[in-house]
């Protein structure tokens, strides 16, 4: 019995160890939370409890916050830091730096394990909370590396009987992020037969460069090559350049906007050829929607759109929108809705082509 009695103390008093000293946030209005810091990014933390799961408390509902044992810390001065965070006034935190070694997630993809960090020994020094920009950051974010991710998606439609229809999609793309830069490089193809005859014959190349100036406006450079033989497009090349802005890049919303130059030209198979330069609009928009089921969908919307400056003012604009249902970690189901527009036609050919597509995909990130 009294072995016994040793072991419940001895349970008992690692219960209260692990809750003296667990991760604390408190909020504004007085409330205490209690569990482990994940990560801040954006205007988010990231915050686990035993009770709820991850939670996504916004920062600015924050008072102060505390944990117990080093996490990695971003400041705004660039400085990185591995070090444990203390409670103090409402809206900052106490710091105390161990040095600047490598903590967390960056071990991810493309982190660089022998970069040298700040060094630093900073004995319970105040910092506000805006100072702080992330917390256990991303390789990207840091700036100490980076990551890749990625998807392909595959479509397929078999009609037999008293029609036979066969239809393929597939698309990919596939983007390297550092905090300082960006590179995109994908394609897209479509090919269908109706008895014995094509019917759908297409495909699409494309790839950028983004140059971050600040953490939200870049420089970027692109380049696309597009053939369709139903559209009389024997090649389409797109060139430009401009500005962009990073609207959002949190773990669940990405918006980028970007806008300038572009020279297109275009060799047809029967209509004469023509190069135009054009003023060029871009639009990358996904949003995981978890706060309406468990299942974490998401719904994303690509727009690139060209008006010409030459005569006829050639006005081309390209759309994909759609969802993406998780089936697995990796696997998604994908639906799809695809719009290509252009008000000068080659002649005899429609102006509008729409694609609704239902298949699978496979996305890593």
């Amino acid at each position: 019995m009294r072995a016994i009695s040793i072991i419940m103390a001895c349970m008992l008093l690692l219960g209260i160890a692990r809750t003296t000293y667990a991760d604390q946030v408190i909020l504004k209005n007085g409330d205490i939370i209690s569990g482990r810091v994940i990560s801040k990014s954006g205007d988010t933390l990231t915050f686990n409890t035993s009770y709820a799961g991850d939670l996504k408390i916004s920062w600015k509902e924050i008072s102060t916050l505390s944990t117990d044992s080093p996490v990695a810390t971003l400041l705004d001065d660039d400085s990185y830091l591995h070090t444990s965070l203390l409670p103090a006034e409402s809206g900052a935190v106490r710091i105390t730096a161990r040095n600047g070694k490598p903590a967390g997630n960056t071990t991810q993809s493309g982190a660089d394990a022998g970069a040298a960090f700040d060094e630093a020994e900073i004995e319970n020094k105040a910092y506000g909370l805006n100072d702080i920009l992330y917390i256990n950051p991303t390789p990207e974010e840091s700036g100490r590396g980076y990551r890749y991710s990625g998807r392909a998606n595959l479509a397929v439609s078999d009609t037999s009987g008293n029609s036979n229809y066969q239809q393929v999609h597939i698309d990919a793309e596939i983007q390297k992020r550092a905090r300082d830069w960006r590179y995109t490089i994908g394609g897209e193809a479509n090919r269908a037969r109706d008895e014995d005859t094509t019917s759908v014959s297409n495909r699409r190349l494309y790839g950028s460069y983004d140059s971050f100036y600040t953490r939200t406006e870049f420089l970027y450079a692109h380049a696309a090559l597009e053939q369709d033989r139903f559209r009389d497009i024997r090649n389409r090349r797109v060139l430009g350049v401009g500005y962009g802005y990073q609207v959002y890049e949190t773990e669940n919303t990405k918006l980028s906007l970007k806008g300038g130059p572009d020279l297109v030209s275009v060799e047809r198979y029967e209509a004469p050829d023509e190069a135009f330069g054009a003023l060029g609009w871009h639009v990358d928009f996904t949003h995981r929607m978890t706060y309406l089921s468990s299942v974490p969908i998401e719904v994303f919307h690509l727009q690139d759109g060209y008006r010409g400056l030459n005569r006829d003012a050639d006005i081309l604009v390209k759309t994909r929108s759609g969802l993406r249902i998780p089936l697995s970690k990796d696997f998604v189901a994908t639906a799809q809705y695809h719009v290509n527009w252009e008000n000068n036609p080659a002649p005899d050919r429609s102006s509008t082509d729409r694609q609704l597509m239902i298949g699978v995909g496979y996305m890593f990130r």
